[in-house]
């Protein structure tokens, strides 16, 4: 998936590489649910399904995949890393991106 920013009516249009750009890409993804867009069945995350889940390893296991895949929708990038931590009884991720050289 690619983003272009610039003027619509004068055409001009350049690819949107930003680290901004890659993070709403993500959130977004990771915040439809897979199957709501049409034409494009396979955009989104099954994440919302675990909002109200137990947290145990099986539960965390799951949601790194659905973050896994979603990862894998965006054009030019690599997970490097994804480590989990609890806090107050929620469940956060911290996720290492790269952008691969011949990309943006």
């Amino acid at each position: 998936m690619k983003t272009f920013v610039g003027d619509y009516i004068n055409g001009n249009y350049t690819l949107a590489g930003d680290d901004a750009v890659l993070k709403s890409q993500l959130i977004s993804i990771l915040n439809t649910p897979i199957g709501s867009r049409f034409y494009y069945p396979s955009y989104g995350s099954r994440l919302s399904e675990f909002r109200f889940s137990i947290i145990n390893y099986f539960t965390i296991n799951l949601v790194s995949q659905e973050i896994k895949s979603a990862v894998e929708l965006l054009d030019g990038v690599v997970l490097d890393s994804i480590q989990y931590y609890v806090k107050d009884n929620k469940l956060y991720f911290n996720i290492g991106l790269s952008k691969l050289s011949n990309h943006y």
